[in-house]
């Protein structure tokens, strides 16, 4: 499971698209794929203006800690990227493309960067014959890539041989624990309970969650009547309900990959006027229990979602 967070209040935000109509996706020449990509990436980690591709956290925490400085933006949940082993070995890694001439899919499963620097490297050892140049000139439509770059030693490697630029000294993918999409149509998206969000990482992070907490969340997000959720197909009881399942099973893989934002965040200049759920977080992790529960109240939020989480920690921690 990754995440993102998406401006889509901001006029002056870099809107980003999900889903690609097939008259918009990019059309070049194979060999030109590799190139094509990687150029994508380096202006995405770069933050350039015409950044398009979709840029992903392995970390809910980093997303919500760092990318999220108003806590009112959505939560984008891509349930199809997951990792293994610690959390550090993605399931998949691929390139998609579709031959103009003939409609054919084709997927080539990744191995990571290094993987395709080799593959590069190998591949221009190689004497070229007349029908391999044909080939190489076709031309195909990008339909998706999915690609990790969250080393950040290899991904200066990759960017300086296909684009012939490094990372900027600012750019922090590794830190980020950064995953990069093409598209990703199918993402879930919390938009009207971000703030529960926060809450419940807060409690998740300092006190862990017990199976039995785990259950009656899952209930409380089952009972909130439909129309408390936004109208679109964005499916956000379904995607509170994968979140508070990710944070049961990965507390101790997101204590790990967020302690060093959480300190940023911490030692951060931006103040609020008011206790929003970024200032609740660090309450939680700094106050006792009832301490925490009367900022809380005091903060007149009363998203029927968060006070029932925090009744549901209160049995076992008030």
């Amino acid at each position: 499971m990754i995440f993102r967070i998406e401006d889509n209040e901001s006029s002056d935000g870099v809107h980003r698209i999900y889903r690609l109509e097939a008259e918009d996706l990019p059309i070049i020449n194979k060999n030109e794929l590799d190139i094509f990509i990687a150029n994508e990436i380096r202006k995405e980690v770069n933050g350039a203006n015409d950044r398009r591709v979709l840029s992903y956290s392995r970390s809910l925490g980093v997303c919500l800690l760092k990318y999220n400085k108003l806590s009112d933006n959505e939560i984008h949940i891509n349930n199809e990227i997951c990792f293994y082993d610690d959390y550090d070995i993605p399931n998949t890694e691929y390139v998609e493309y579709k031959n103009v001439k003939t409609g054919k899919l084709n997927h080539l499963e990744l191995y990571g960067l290094q993987d395709i620097i080799c593959k590069y490297n190998n591949k221009h050892k190689k004497p070229k014959n007349e029908s391999n140049k044909n080939q190489e000139t076709t031309p195909i439509a990008v339909y998706d890539f999915a690609i990790d770059i969250s080393n950040n030693e290899l991904l200066n490697d990759y960017l300086k041989l296909f684009t012939g630029m490094g990372l900027k000294s600012r750019a922090s993918p590794e830190k980020d624990k950064e995953f990069i999409l093409f598209q990703s149509p199918n993402d879930y998206v919390i938009k009207n309970y971000s703030e529960s969000v926060y809450i419940l990482y807060a409690l998740v992070y300092k006190y862990g969650m017990k199976k039995k907490i785990r259950n009656e969340i899952i209930s409380a997000i089952d009972s909130v009547f439909e129309n408390r959720f936004s109208d679109d197909d964005c499916n956000e009881r379904d995607g509170l309900k994968l979140l508070v399942k990710y944070l049961f099973n990965n507390r101790k893989a997101e204590h790990k990959m967020v302690k060093k934002i959480i300190k940023d965040s911490e030692n951060s200049d931006c103040y609020s006027c008011y206790l929003d759920p970024i200032t609740q977080f660090h309450s939680i992790q700094q106050l006792s229990f009832e301490e925490a529960c009367v900022l809380y109240r005091l903060s007149e939020n009363n998203i029927f979602l968060s006070e029932r989480i925090l009744e549901i920690y209160a049995q076992y921690y008030l």
